[in-house]
């Protein structure tokens, strides 16, 4: 769309290009570069307001479906290594989204989560919200793990259901097992009295197979 402004200016202006080429060339790319910004601005981009909104009201989406959140400072987290934690937190069914305190704190205020409310707005930095849709766990152990790869990035707090959680609450969360961890513990605690079990099922058919050979040898 921008070459096509600029070559209807061309046409337009054909004639005063031949009489001064450079000075009327310069008016139809000052003219067209002008006009395209005017179009983006006006007509694609979104409004200021209307764009808050959408902030806001996906920010309730997605609070709203959490599991457990946590509050980060990403500082000047150098961009591979925030693209590195992105790709680690989709992964695992969690999401990060930079975000302005200011609708933050709008969010929170139409909640009525007033003790959450302050907490946040006493927070400083470069903030960010990890959301966790599957695991409670999972948020703040990827986070942490981030972090200590990443010391631009820092935990500040969390969220964990409805009920705020301090930095060192979330530390601790952060080393827990997550949930497909637990699940593989539990399987392997369970695998050994199956495992015996299977032992001793195969030592009775042993037996058996014994029992019914020595009937067979003594016919």
């Amino acid at each position: 769309m921008y070459i096509k402004t600029i070559i209807k200016f061309v046409v337009e202006n054909r004639f005063a290009l031949a009489v001064n080429p450079i000075k009327t060339g310069l008016f139809v790319l000052i003219s067209a570069t002008s006009s395209w910004n005017f179009i983006l601005q006006n007509y694609t981009m979104p409004k200021s307001r209307e764009q808050k909104q959408e902030i806001i009201k996906d920010l309730q989406d997605k609070i709203a479906k959490q599991k457990a959140s946590v509050f980060v400072d990403f500082g000047a987290s150098p961009a591979k290594s925030i693209f590195q934690f992105r790709d680690e937190l989709k992964k695992a069914g969690c999401l990060m989204q930079v975000v302005k305190k200011s609708l933050l704190e709008k969010v929170l205020e139409a909640a009525k989560e007033t003790a959450i409310l302050e907490k946040v707005k006493a927070m400083k930095g470069q903030m960010a919200v990890v959301f966790g849709f599957i695991d409670e766990v999972a948020p703040a152990k990827i986070t942490y793990l981030a972090s200590k790869k990443n010391d631009q990035l820092k935990l500040l707090a969390g969220i964990l259901g409805k009920e705020y959680l301090e930095q060192e609450k979330i530390m601790e969360l952060a080393k827990l097992p997550s949930k497909p961890e637990l699940v593989g513990k539990l399987l392997g605690s369970m695998q050994a009295p199956i495992s015996g079990l299977a032992n001793v099922c195969q030592g009775v058919v042993r037996n058996f197979v014994f029992v019914l050979n020595e009937i067979k040898v003594n016919k």
